[in-house]
């Protein structure tokens, strides 16, 4: 069985935006937080600390026969 999870994306200065994303097991709001956050990276390859921050609303995660 595949899981199905669903959420808004608020992310500061931009729309809300409708996400939704099919994975071979659940996810926590925490783990899809983690994976859609995007480090900015300097000109020698080197991770800033600078995450762009977005949060979620309306987080789902359910199973689905597929």
């Amino acid at each position: 069985m595949k899981c199905q999870i669903e959420a808004t994306i608020i992310k500061c200065g931009g729309e809300p935006v409708h996400w939704y994303r099919f994975s071979d097991k659940a996810l926590s709001e925490q783990d899809c937080l983690k994976m859609l956050s995007i480090r900015d990276e300097n000109q020698f390859n080197r991770p800033r600390k600078d995450e762009i921050k977005i949060r979620l609303e309306q987080f789902c995660c359910r199973k689905v026969k597929r």
